[in-house]
Protein backbone atom coordinates (compact mmCIF):
# COMPACT_ATOMS: atom_id res chain seq x y z
CA UNK A 1 0.00 0.00 0.00
CA UNK A 2 1.50 3.36 -0.98
CA UNK A 3 1.37 6.64 0.90
CA UNK A 4 -0.54 9.53 -0.71
CA UNK A 5 2.49 11.86 -0.67
CA UNK A 6 6.19 11.91 0.24
CA UNK A 7 5.79 13.88 3.48
CA UNK A 8 3.36 11.36 4.91
CA UNK A 9 5.77 8.57 3.95
CA UNK A 10 8.63 10.26 5.80
CA UNK A 11 6.49 10.82 8.89
CA UNK A 12 5.44 7.18 8.82
CA UNK A 13 9.08 6.05 8.65
CA UNK A 14 10.00 8.34 11.54
CA UNK A 15 7.17 6.98 13.70
CA UNK A 16 8.12 3.39 12.85
CA UNK A 17 11.77 4.04 13.75
CA UNK A 18 10.75 5.67 17.05
CA UNK A 19 8.60 2.67 17.89
CA UNK A 20 11.52 0.31 17.18
CA UNK A 21 13.88 2.29 19.42
CA UNK A 22 11.51 1.93 22.36
CA UNK A 23 12.79 4.92 24.30
CA UNK A 24 12.03 8.61 24.32
CA UNK A 25 14.54 11.43 24.27
CA UNK A 26 15.69 12.46 27.75
CA UNK A 27 14.63 15.85 29.06
CA UNK A 28 17.12 18.69 28.43
CA UNK A 29 19.81 19.17 31.07
CA UNK A 30 19.52 22.95 30.90
CA UNK A 31 15.94 23.88 30.00
CA UNK A 32 15.19 27.38 28.79
CA UNK A 33 14.33 29.91 31.43
CA UNK A 34 12.34 33.08 31.05
CA UNK A 35 14.56 36.14 30.61
CA UNK A 36 14.98 38.26 33.77
CA UNK A 37 12.77 41.27 34.24
CA UNK A 38 14.51 44.42 33.09
CA UNK A 39 14.09 47.70 35.00
CA UNK A 40 11.61 50.20 33.66
CA UNK A 41 13.00 53.03 31.47
CA UNK A 42 11.94 55.55 34.13
CA UNK A 43 14.15 53.80 36.71
CA UNK A 44 17.09 53.81 34.29
CA UNK A 45 16.65 57.52 33.56
CA UNK A 46 16.53 58.29 37.29
CA UNK A 47 19.67 56.24 37.96
CA UNK A 48 21.50 57.94 35.08
CA UNK A 49 20.54 61.36 36.39
CA UNK A 50 21.94 60.62 39.86
CA UNK A 51 25.16 58.96 38.63
CA UNK A 52 28.36 60.96 38.49
CA UNK A 53 29.35 61.97 34.95
CA UNK A 54 32.28 60.03 33.51
CA UNK A 55 34.74 62.00 31.45
CA UNK A 56 35.70 60.57 28.07
CA UNK A 57 39.22 59.95 26.86
CA UNK A 58 41.00 62.87 25.22
CA UNK A 59 40.11 63.26 21.56
CA UNK A 60 42.21 61.59 18.87
CA UNK A 61 44.98 63.57 17.14
CA UNK A 62 43.98 65.71 14.17
CA UNK A 63 45.85 63.60 11.62
CA UNK A 64 44.64 60.00 11.37
CA UNK A 65 47.14 57.21 11.93
CA UNK A 66 48.30 55.44 8.76
CA UNK A 67 46.60 52.15 7.98
CA UNK A 68 49.14 49.41 8.58
CA UNK A 69 46.95 46.63 7.25
CA UNK A 70 48.18 46.98 3.68
CA UNK A 71 46.54 45.51 0.60
CA UNK A 72 44.82 42.19 1.11
CA UNK A 73 45.11 42.28 4.91
CA UNK A 74 42.31 42.76 7.40
CA UNK A 75 42.19 45.78 9.62
CA UNK A 76 42.22 45.14 13.37
CA UNK A 77 39.28 47.41 14.04
CA UNK A 78 37.36 44.81 16.02
CA UNK A 79 33.97 43.31 15.37
CA UNK A 80 31.67 45.34 13.18
CA UNK A 81 34.16 48.18 12.74
CA UNK A 82 33.80 49.44 16.33
CA UNK A 83 37.26 50.98 16.34
CA UNK A 84 38.51 48.70 19.11
CA UNK A 85 42.02 47.35 18.85
CA UNK A 86 43.34 44.11 20.26
CA UNK A 87 45.50 44.57 23.33
CA UNK A 88 47.02 42.32 25.93
CA UNK A 89 47.48 43.16 29.59
CA UNK A 90 48.03 41.32 32.83
CA UNK A 91 46.10 41.84 36.06
CA UNK A 92 47.22 41.14 39.58
CA UNK A 93 44.86 38.96 41.66
CA UNK A 94 43.21 41.94 43.40
CA UNK A 95 42.42 43.71 40.10
CA UNK A 96 41.18 40.46 38.53
CA UNK A 97 38.90 39.84 41.53
CA UNK A 98 37.49 43.38 41.15
CA UNK A 99 36.81 42.88 37.42
CA UNK A 100 35.08 39.57 38.20
CA UNK A 101 33.01 41.25 40.94
CA UNK A 102 31.83 43.87 38.42
CA UNK A 103 30.90 41.14 35.94
CA UNK A 104 29.02 39.24 38.70
CA UNK A 105 27.10 42.39 39.68
CA UNK A 106 26.08 42.84 36.03
CA UNK A 107 24.99 39.18 35.77
CA UNK A 108 22.82 39.58 38.87
CA UNK A 109 21.04 42.39 37.04
CA UNK A 110 20.60 40.18 33.97
CA UNK A 111 23.18 42.04 31.90
CA UNK A 112 26.44 40.96 30.27
CA UNK A 113 29.49 43.14 30.91
CA UNK A 114 32.84 41.96 29.59
CA UNK A 115 36.15 42.33 31.36
CA UNK A 116 37.39 44.40 28.44
CA UNK A 117 34.52 46.85 28.91
CA UNK A 118 35.41 47.19 32.59
CA UNK A 119 39.07 47.88 31.77
CA UNK A 120 38.09 50.41 29.05
CA UNK A 121 35.83 52.19 31.55
CA UNK A 122 38.56 52.26 34.20
CA UNK A 123 41.10 53.67 31.73
CA UNK A 124 38.66 56.35 30.57
CA UNK A 125 38.01 57.30 34.18
CA UNK A 126 41.72 57.41 35.02
CA UNK A 127 42.45 59.45 31.89
CA UNK A 128 39.97 62.07 33.07
CA UNK A 129 41.45 62.27 36.56
CA UNK A 130 45.24 61.98 36.16
CA UNK A 131 47.82 62.91 33.56
CA UNK A 132 50.16 60.39 31.90
CA UNK A 133 53.09 61.93 33.80
CA UNK A 134 51.33 61.32 37.12
CA UNK A 135 50.74 57.69 36.15
CA UNK A 136 54.44 57.24 35.34
CA UNK A 137 55.45 58.79 38.69
CA UNK A 138 53.04 56.51 40.58
CA UNK A 139 54.27 53.40 38.79
CA UNK A 140 57.93 54.22 39.36
CA UNK A 141 57.30 55.03 43.04
CA UNK A 142 55.57 51.67 43.65
CA UNK A 143 57.81 48.90 44.98
CA UNK A 144 58.87 46.41 42.32
CA UNK A 145 57.60 42.88 42.88
CA UNK A 146 59.32 39.80 41.50
CA UNK A 147 57.77 36.42 42.13
CA UNK A 148 60.73 34.29 41.15
CA UNK A 149 63.82 33.94 38.99
CA UNK A 150 61.81 33.89 35.77
CA UNK A 151 61.86 31.48 32.88
CA UNK A 152 65.06 29.43 32.67
CA UNK A 153 67.07 30.00 29.49
CA UNK A 154 68.71 27.24 27.45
Amino acid sequence: MSQPDGLSALQGRRQAAAARRGRALPPPKHPRRDPPQRPAPEDLAEAAATAAPVQALPSAPASPAPDRAGPGKRSRSGRGGTGLRLGQFYLDPAADDWVRAVRLAAMQQGEDVTGSAVVRWAIARAAGEVTPEQVVRELLAAPQFRAGPGRPRR
